[in-house]
């Protein structure tokens, strides 16, 4: 109790002095006034003067902040809601950085996505395609893509293009910035179209396949056996060329009718099978 007694008289002996001399400072500013008028007025200048420096810089930090909020926005709108996949992917290995989309690919929050290891998402059989992709990554230097699947959160597994760049600052040369896109539809599109392709090939009739513009794209064996053509020959060949004493030519009047009314506008993005009823020596 007593010590705390002393404590107080000590702290208020202290404040009191500190008092004084504050007094003492403002009598002699007063007592300068009087005696040294030009003085005291250099003295309210100099402190005006410091006052508009202190306003202008306040005005430049401001301005500053809004421009930081507006890169900030921007870097928002280009690479948190890009529509595909932008990640960085540490020397270990690991996941440093995420965009949403590649949260919403994988179906986690960006919290539980960072630190965690990149291969958990590699589809097993996979996985040696992404070593291979690495490792040619960090032997060259150079830009690298490779599609592999990836598994999301909930274990649904979807094609992937993975496109990748190795980061231009040198005390992180080893970090990998990574492009995400998914290839899901254009991979499913593929198969159909090569088991299409696949059983139109074994089919005993003649069949050609042709873009819009009726330039052939495929022929089934039974073709190329009745005309004596290669597939390469064929490749972007004009479909109404290829046509014999036996070719239905209600068939070539409705496509020519057809590239008529093509002409100048854009095609269909369909392609066309067309069953060739033409005989061996077309050619």
């Amino acid at each position: 109790m007593v010590n705390e007694m002393n404590q107080s008289m000590a702290t208020e002996s202290v404040l009191r002095r500190l008092a004084e001399g504050r007094i003492a400072i403002a009598e002699k500013l007063e007592r300068r006034e009087v005696v040294d008028p030009a003085g005291s007025q250099q003295l309210i200048h100099n402190l005006r003067v410091h006052q508009v420096q202190l306003e202008m810089q306040n005005e430049v930090l401001r301005r500053t902040q809004a421009e930081l909020d507006a890169a900030r926005s921007l870097y928002f709108d280009l690479y948190d809601l890009a529509p595909v996949g932008y990640c960085t992917i540490s020397e270990t290995e690991h996941i440093l950085e995420v965009n949403l989309t590649v949260c919403t690919l994988l179906g986690l929050t960006r919290d539980k996505l960072i630190g965690r290891s990149v291969r958990q998402f590699i589809y097993p059989p996979d996985q040696d395609t992404y070593y291979l992709h690495r490792k040619k990554l960090a032997a060259t230097g150079q830009p690298q893509s490779c599609e592999l699947r990836l598994i999301d959160h909930d274990g649904a597994i979807f094609w992937a293009s993975l496109q990748a760049t190795l980061s231009l600052e040198p005390e992180h040369h080893d970090i990998q910035r990574m492009v995400l896109i998914n290839i899901d539809k254009r991979k499913v599109a593929e198969d159909r179209l090569r088991v299409s392709d696949t059983a139109i090939k074994a089919i005993l009739q003649g069949v050609v396949i042709t873009t819009p513009e009726l330039r052939v794209i495929s022929a089934n064996q039974a073709f190329l056996t009745m005309t004596g053509y290669l597939e390469s020959e064929l490749l972007g060949f004009d479909c109404v060329r290829l046509n014999g004493p036996l070719t239905d030519p209600v068939t070539i009047a409705a496509f020519l009718l057809r590239r008529l009314r093509n002409n100048g506008n854009s095609p269909a993005k369909s392609s066309t099978t067309v069953k060739m009823a033409a005989v061996s020596g077309m050619r």
